[in-house]
C-alpha cells in the first residue's frame, strides 16, 4: 500500500514526527523548481504542490495544522529553499481566489494583489474590494486603504493591533538584518526574497505617489 503523505487521514491531525530528509530536499528541489515561473502562477503551482504533500488537499487542514505541522514548518524555514516561510502561506491561501474571481480577474492581478486582500476574512468581500479599485481606476496604494478600511471597520477581539504592511515588513528586513550585514561584510551577494523585493518595491511606489501628491499640493498653495 503506498504510503500517505504526512498529515494523517482527513479529520484527523497526525502527532508530531520526526521528518524525514531526504523527503524535505525533494520538496526543496520541487517548490524551487515551481518557483522560477511566473510570479502568479508559480503561487498557484507552490500552493497546489504544499496541499497536496502535507494536508491532502484541504484548504481547511492547512488553516488549522499548518502551524503545527512539523515536516511542513522544516519546509518552510529550510536554508535552501527559494522562497520566504509568508510566501509559502500566501500560495495556499490565494487558491480561495480561484474559486470565486472571474479569470479574467485572477490572472491579470499582480502576486502582490492577491497577498494585499488576505487579510479581509471573507473571499467575496475581497473580489468586490478589487473590483471597486479596477472600476475607479485606482492603483495598489487604494487597495491598500480599501483593505484597511475593511479591517478596521470589522470587530476584533481585544488584544494586540494587527500590524500594518509598513510594520510587517520592517519586522521581516530587521529579521533578516544578520545575514544582510553577513553579505556585505564578506562582499557577498544579498539575496531577498521575491515577496520582500515585491513588498518593497510597492511601498516605495506608495512613497512616490504620495511624495509627487505633496508636491502637487504645495505647487497649488
Amino acid at each position: 500500500m503506498a504510503k500517505r503523505p504526512p498529515g494523517g487521514a482527513s479529520g484527523t491531525s497526525s502527532p508530531p514526527s520526526a521528518p524525514c530528509a531526504e523527503e524535505i530536499d525533494r520538496a526543496v528541489a520541487e517548490i524551487n523548481r515551481l518557483h522560477h515561473r511566473t510570479r502568479l502562477d508559480a503561487a498557484l503551482a507552490v500552493g497546489r504542490y504544499l496541499l497536496g504533500r502535507y494536508f491532502d488537499g484541504s484548504r481547511k487542514r492547512f488553516k488549522l495544522h499548518h502551524r503545527g505541522h512539523v515536516s511542513y514548518r522544516v519546509l518552510a524555514n529550510h536554508p535552501q529553499l527559494a522562497a520566504s516561510p509568508s510566501y509559502l502561506n500566501t500560495a495556499v491561501r490565494i487558491l480561495d481566489h480561484v474559486d470565486v474571481f472571474p479569470p479574467e480577474v485572477l490572472t491579470n492581478l499582480p502576486l502582490s494583489w492577491h497577498r494585499a486582500v488576505l487579510p479581509i476574512a471573507d473571499v467575496r468581500e475581497r473580489l468586490i474590494v478589487v473590483e471597486e479599485v479596477l472600476r475607479t481606476g485606482g492603483g495598489y496604494p487604494d487597495l491598500l486603504q480599501r483593505v484597511r478600511t475593511r479591517t478596521a471597520a470589522k470587530e476584533r477581539p481585544v488584544g494586540r493591533p494587527r500590524a500594518t504592511a509598513q510594520e510587517s515588513l520592517t519586522r521581516r528586513l530587521e529579521a533578516l538584518a544578520p545575514s544582510i550585514r553577513e553579505c556585505l561584510a564578506t562582499g557577498a551577494a544579498v539575496h531577498l526574497p521575491t515577496d520582500v523585493l515585491a513588498d518593497l518595491r510597492a511601498l516605495l511606489a506608495c512613497a512616490v505617489e504620495d511624495g509627487a501628491r505633496g508636491v502637487g499640493t504645495q505647487s497649488t498653495t
